[in-house]
């Protein structure tokens, strides 16, 4: 798939709906919750509805990553909610969450369940 990047990396908020509805950007959401199973990479919540394809690099702030597959993640509404009110819209997501992440097995990574 070939995306016109500098067409479609749009900044203001009138913009953001002409992104979000692109063909290109439900390509890449659709590859992402496809990718995680539709499961939430936070709370490990699994549904084909109302799962958010998450920026963890804001893109109003880093733009460049805005299709970046890596920079995406698979949220449950009530996860993307609780990081959009911490952190404040386009805060950087990397820091300050205080869930784990969950990886396929439905368990926290980096915990040990034995």
């Amino acid at each position: 798939m070939i995306v016109n990047y500098s067409r479609l990396i749009l900044l203001t908020k009138a913009d953001n709906k002409t992104f979000y509805n692109s063909k290109e950007w439900r390509t890449v959401r659709e590859i992402v919750l496809r990718q995680n199973n539709y499961r939430c990479t936070l709370c490990g919540f699994t549904s084909k509805k109302g799962m958010v394809v998450d920026h963890i690099k804001p893109r109003k702030k880093y733009p460049e990553f805005a299709f970046d597959i890596p920079n995406l993640r698979c949220l449950c509404n009530s996860c993307h909610s609780g990081l959009s009110s911490s952190l404040g819209r386009g805060g950087d997501h990397t820091h300050g969450v205080i869930k784990k992440p969950i990886g396929e097995d439905g368990f926290p990574l980096g915990e040990d369940w034995s």
